[in-house]
């Protein structure tokens, strides 16, 4: 008490002389609440000796108990509120104790109730293994971490119950780690879903870098969204989400690395990146790096996903996969560098459940894992496997990089269940550019290994799990394929490499109608290079397809080609360069050249074609077209070498007049134009060959 009074009578002194300065009297509780000296009229006791009494200036009364009042100092008038956590204490500096904050403290959690109707600035620093921040109130704050050590032994370490934005700043060159404890306690009425919850929005800044683990649920946690505009926020683990959102979460910059053991990044509305890094981890079974119960759009940033879990049943007993990009709604991507892995079985790069639209950007996806038969909710056997692009809706792959690899049995590349356009009609472009590789056989029952009653993995608890769009898949849906369309496929523009290497191993396929007007395509297959089950049109671009085991192109319907070059090469009989099983096949423009052991004949040719049998065609030679005079119309290096092989060519130059083909030619020499490296060259002159005589027709 001394100690008071002496600094009572010091402050009454130099009230009038410091009046931009404050008085702060420290509790002993371990607020210490702080009031501008020139806000002050008076001080005095009360008669009993039990009040401090201050008169303010706006003509009202506060009191502090002397009691609780440990001591008075003088000092610099503070902007906002200071927490300092010293293990199992915590000091509150409060410059608003008597302006409607109040402050409770229980040991090393602090709870701040503030009736202010202005924003303001909360500084935590400090450390305590057995801390929390609780903050009430219903106007906007400023949240600011400043080498902050905080553990909260009974729930979330910081918990929001306040509905408005916070902005939580991490101080350039602080290191904050913030964790929760595996069991809460609750208060009715509450939530606290995380280790940072908010009933409100929270906005990451700053230059600082923020550590969290969510031992209970989520690592951090807003009810309304979540944006990051900087800093550097790493997630070590979570027992659920590392970020998780009601309305949205939106990456504008900053560095994030998220750990979690359900879903990472996870939304019950919009996800979207617009630069900044996001590096994601996750071995969970049917867990998604990013997932959006709505939408997702990437414009710009980098983002690296891992995925290592396995598919496994979910609540409903749908089969659902580890996927790393997992859109509920639409995904839209017009920009970005993304490198995406999934190792498991069945895991999947980007999966949408309605449109998936692809306009720029450099996306690398990695599926690594193998498929395998499961039981279905019916209780039929069924197959699943892995996707590196699935969309249930349109996919639309107008521009960027796209590199698909995935290995392992049945796996694919790019799968849509509605239209699949590639390209546009807009000038001559050369977007997109796609690759698209498989390398595993196709699927039989049993060729992987299971869990009991047929489950993949086991089984996977809790929630986060959703059925990976089009679920099982049957017959020779369960056979690798590079790019594969359920509906029509439409190729405008780009550059388009496929390659399959093993039984089943189709390139370029459409369920229903495909139809090529432009871009460069390459398809190096096992099975079919291109298939079509109702109608192939080919009205321009350029073709190489040539497979080692089956038909270079191959439209279970019609086909028909009014442009462009298209080089087609099968292998023995009964392959074949062309096949259409007899069904109309067109020939009315454009250069086309197929090679196998058969060909269908067109049914209808406007322009000239001439159709070859018992022709040897040797791998790495040159069959090349003769006009009338001689002269090399364009030359054409053959894949395969097949005994007895049946030609079919026509190009514009073709006349009614007497043409020869040159066949086993070794080289070509100063060729005007080439296509594929050399495979395809117009003029020129031959080395080697034997020549064969034929007479083009038309029908």
């Amino acid at each position: 008490m001394r100690r008071v009074l002496f600094t009572f009578v010091a402050i009454v002194l130099v009230l009038t002389v410091y009046a931009e300065r404050d008085i702060r009297f420290y509790m002993n509780t371990g607020e210490v609440k702080s009031i501008a000296v020139s806000r002050i009229d008076s001080i005095a006791f009360d008669t009993e000796n039990d009040l401090l009494m201050m008169v303010l200036q706006e003509n009202r009364t506060e009191s502090l108990p002397l009691a609780a009042l440990d001591s008075i100092q003088y000092a610099t008038l503070p902007t906002g509120v200071y927490v300092t956590y010293d293990h199992e204490r915590v000091t509150v500096l409060n410059p608003y104790a008597f302006d409607g904050v109040e402050v409770g403290i229980d040991g090393a959690k602090v709870t701040i109730t503030s009736a202010m109707t202005t924003e303001i600035a909360y500084h935590l620093t400090g450390e305590s293994d057995a801390g929390a921040f609780k903050l009430y109130g219903n106007k906007k704050y400023e949240l600011y971490l400043d080498g902050l050590t905080l553990t909260n032994n009974q729930g979330a370490a910081i918990n929001i119950q306040c509905g408005k934005r916070g902005q939580i700043y991490l101080t350039e060159g602080s290191k904050n780690l913030l964790a929760d404890n595996p069991t809460y306690t609750f208060v009715e009425g509450e939530d606290q879903k995380g280790t940072i919850f908010s009933e409100g929005q929270l906005v990451f800044l700053g230059e600082g870098t923020l550590g969290v683990a969510g031992n209970c649920k989520h690592a951090i946690c807003s009810d309304d969204y979540i944006a990051v505009r900087s800093g550097n926020i790493n997630v070590s683990s979570a027992t659920g989400d590392a970020l998780h959102a009601n309305d949205s979460i939106v990456v504008y910059g900053g560095y994030l690395t998220l750990t979690a053991n359900d879903d990472v990044m996870d939304c019950e509305g919009l996800i979207a990146l617009y630069d900044g890094y996001v590096e994601i981890h996750s071995e969970a079974d049917a867990s998604k790096g990013i997932k959006s119960e709505t939408d997702i759009l990437i414009t710009g940033g980098k983002i690296d996903i891992t995925m290592k879990g396995n598919a496994a049943y979910d609540d409903s007993g749908e089969l659902s996969y580890a996927t790393a990009i997992k859109s509920n709604g639409h995904y839209h991507q017009h920009g970005g560098i993304l490198t995406l892995n999934a190792y498991g079985t069945g895991g999947q790069g980007i999966s949408a459940d309605s449109t998936l639209n692809i306009t720029d950007g450099h996306t690398t996806i990695t599926i690594a894992g193998t498929g395998s038969s499961y039981t279905t909710t019916s209780g039929t056997t069924d197959y699943y496997s892995v996707k590196a692009l699935k969309s249930d809706g349109a996919m639309n792959l107008l521009g960027g990089t796209i590199d698909c690899k995935a290995t392992g049995n049945g796996g694919k590349c790019i799968v849509s269940d509605g239209l699949l356009t590639i390209g546009t009609t807009e000038g001559n472009a050369i977007y997109p550019i796609i690759t698209a590789i498989t390398s595993g056989s196709a699927l039989s029952a049993g060729s992987s290994s299971q869990g009991g009653n047929n489950r993949p993995g086991g089984n996977r608890p809790g929630g986060g799990g959703w059925p990976g769009g089009m679920g099982g898949e049957s017959g020779f849906n369960a056979a690798p394929k590079a790019i594969k369309g359920a509906a029509d496929v439409v190729i405008n523009s780009g550059s388009i490499y496929v390659k399959t290497q093993a039984d089943g191993g189709e390139g370029l396929e459409s369920k229903a109608r495909m139809t090529i007007n432009g871009g460069t395509i390459e398809c190096a297959t096992y099975d079919d290079g291109i298939n079509a089950a109702t109608s192939l049109t080919i009205n321009g671009g350029a073709i190489y397809s040539h497979a080692t085991n089956n038909d270079g192109i191959d439209s279970n319907g019609t086909l028909a080609i009014y442009g462009g070059v298209v080089l087609s090469s099968g292998t023995s009989a009964p392959e074949e360069g062309f096949d259409c099983d007899n069904n109309s096949f067109i020939v009315a423009g454009g250069t086309l050249i197929g090679t196998g052991g058969a060909t269908s004949s067109p049914t209808s040719a406007s322009q000239y074609y001439g159709k070859l049998s018992s022709v040897s065609v040797s791998s790495g030679k040159y069959l090349a077209i003769m006009d009338s005079n001689g002269d090399v119309i364009c030359s054409y290096r053959c894949p395969n070498t097949v005994s007895g092989a049946t030609i079919l060519v026509s190009t514009p130059e073709l006349t009614q007049s007497s043409h020869s083909l040159m066949y086993n030619v070794s080289s070509v020499f100063s060729p005007s134009t080439t296509l594929f490296d050399g495979v395809f060259t117009t003029g020129g002159t031959l080395s080697g060959g034997t020549t064969k005589a034929f007479t083009p027709s038309k029908k």
